[in-house]
């Protein structure tokens, strides 16, 4: 029994009872860069081989880690596989020190074999490796792979899911076959990976995916490519594709996305469901081409692509959709959910003439000029833009539509960066020995792409004023908001006394602000007498 230790308990000569200990999960270090099946795996030197580490680790039905020597793999180190390694069969944690510094090669015959293969059951958490030139960076047959901050490049496929669940953190994936090919109804999750150079970014073959931010780029043919069940894409930029997104027969549903510079569609969709919110595409040779099936688009922005909707026999919803500046805005029947603009140009629609920008948010969007006729024209029930910006932002200076609630059409929510101060509650002045103080927030309606600053300065108040100097301590400065900051503090100290007085006021103004606008600029501080009012008796004498 190699995996369990028996305990026998003896007393005065007589055996008591005897029971076994489960083997403890070991901890292997990689110490050499060849390709041999060492595995002693001690903590002697130069004792422990990738492949000897694996062997070990599937002696036993333990979570075994298997790491790499920091002194060894200082620098970058490849190891280099003449075979396939042996199939991980038990639990196990494979840690490299980083995709940059240890790199696992396949065989000298081009993606000859898969370099780690995950059997079912088999729960696999691999992280800090590239991993090159396999059939298969990693193939998962029906367990459960965790791969974090991973390099999967020139590989028939980089991960290989076969009715099993995969979740991919911060990998990169390039010049693979297939990204990520999901099959026979597995489940994957990518999230914040990179996906280029692939024919196909990810394949989804009657399985599952879910892909959040994620950025797939310049992939041959698709960056998705998705046939039957189900997927969803968040936050994700698919860009310089041959085609973006392609639903066949299946259920897609793109949030936050941005599809742009794809060579064919931006989304297509045969015979399947697609829903896209918050959505931008732009730049396509199609933004959205639909041949059978349903596509609805809420609160999505179709602008600079050839076509902008072409629909072959689908059923096409619109709502809260802007469909312009492109030389087909569309191309045969849709169904009006309302509040759509869908015909004139870019600049019609008061679109920015940069096009797609970094606008903020996790993806490029197409910013609204102010006079937009798509600003407060719309009514939407999202409570957010692309950007995850406040929707809807209802611009006091605009009349909204009839029936509206003062969203904006469209992917993109113009609202004026304001800065506002608020009303602190009244706090007492203190003693002359321990002096109160009051603090003043001063916030931004939104978080800024740029760096915001607004001056500030202490004023006496009109009805009860407080004297600065007498009364509170006189404070005048500058803040500077950072990208995405939307609370700065200014605390004012009072002068404190045992004069019994009436409460006080005080001013905090705002002024001169830089990339924003002032929305309410003058606080009001109130300090607050605690200072007892002497008695008078009718035979006192005031003078004594």
């Amino acid at each position: 029994m190699s995996s369990m230790k028996t305990l026998i308990l003896l007393c005065s000569g007589l055996l008591i009872s005897s029971f076994t200990l489960p083997a403890q999960a070991a901890t292997f270090t990689v110490d050499r860069t060849d390709d041999i099946a060492i595995g002693a795996c001690t903590i002697a030197p130069n004792d422990c081989a990738l492949r000897g580490a694996i062997n070990k680790a599937n002696t036993t039905a333990t979570a075994d880690v298997i790491n790499f020597d920091t002194t060894l793999f200082a620098m970058p180190k490849t190891i280099s596989l003449g075979s396939a390694l042996r199939h991980l069969i038990y639990d196990v944690t494979i840690t490299g020190p980083g995709a940059d510094v240890v790199t696992v090669k396949g065989g000298i015959a081009n993606r000859a074999f898969s370099i780690f293969t995950v059997d079912t059951g088999v729960s696999a958490t691999i992280s800090g490796l590239t991993l090159s030139n396999g059939s298969n960076g990693i193939y998962n047959g029906g367990g459960t792979v965790t791969a974090t901050g991973c390099t999967l490049s020139g590989n028939g496929t980089g991960i290989k899911n076969n009715s099993a669940t995969v979740t991919a953190t911060g990998c990169s994936l390039s010049g693979n076959g297939t990204g990520i090919l999901n099959d026979n109804k597995g489940t994957a999750t990518a999230a914040n990976c990179t996906l280029n150079g692939n024919y196909y970014g990810i394949r989804n073959d009657g399985g599952t995916v879910t892909t959040t931010n994620c950025t797939l780029s310049g992939n041959i043919n698709y960056g998705i490519y998705s046939i039957g069940v189900k997927l969803t894409a968040i936050n994700c930029t698919l860009s310089d594709n041959e085609t973006g997104l392609l639903n066949d027969a299946g259920t897609v549903t793109a949030t936050n996305c941005t599809l742009s510079g794809n060579h064919f569609y931006g989304i297509g969709n045969y015979l399947g469901t697609v829903s896209a919110t918050n959505c931008t595409l732009s730049g396509n040779d199609n933004g959205i081409v639909s041949s059978g099936g349903t596509v609805t688009a809420t609160n999505c922005t179709l602008s600079g692509n050839n076509y902008g909707i072409y629909n072959d026999v689908s059923t096409i919803t619109l709502k809260n959709t802007l469909v312009v500046g492109n030389p087909t805005n569309v191309d045969g029947a849709f169904t009006d959910g309302g509040y759509n603009i869908t015909s004139g140009t870019a600049a019609d629609a008061g679109l920015d003439p940069a096009g797609l920008q970094d606008n903020g948010g996790p993806t490029k969007t197409i910013a609204l000029l102010p006079g937009s006729p798509a600003i407060d024209a719309g009514n939407s029930t999202l409570t957010t833009d692309q950007r995850g910006y406040k929707r809807p932002y209802d611009d006091p200076a605009v009349v909204n539509a009839t029936g509206g609630n003062g969203s904006d059409i469209g992917a993109f929510e113009l609202f004026v960066l304001g800065i506002s101060v608020n009303d602190p509650r009244s706090l007492p002045e203190g003693s002359a020995d321990i002096s109160g103080s009051v603090t003043f927030d001063i916030t931004l309606n939104g978080p800024s792409t740029q760096s915001v600053t607004v001056n500030y300065q202490t004023r006496d108040g009109i009805n009860s004023p407080a004297t600065a100097g007498v009364d509170y301590v006189e404070k005048h400065g500058k803040l500077t908001f950072a990208p995405g900051e939307i609370l700065k503090r200014v605390t004012i100290f009072f002068i404190g006394d045992s004069k019994a007085e009436p409460n006080e006021t005080f001013f905090l103004d705002l002024k001169t602000p830089t990339n924003a606008a002032i929305a309410d600029g003058r606080g009001v501080g109130t300090i607050a007498n605690d200072d007892a009012t002497p008695l008078l008796f009718e035979n006192d004498d005031p003078s004594e």
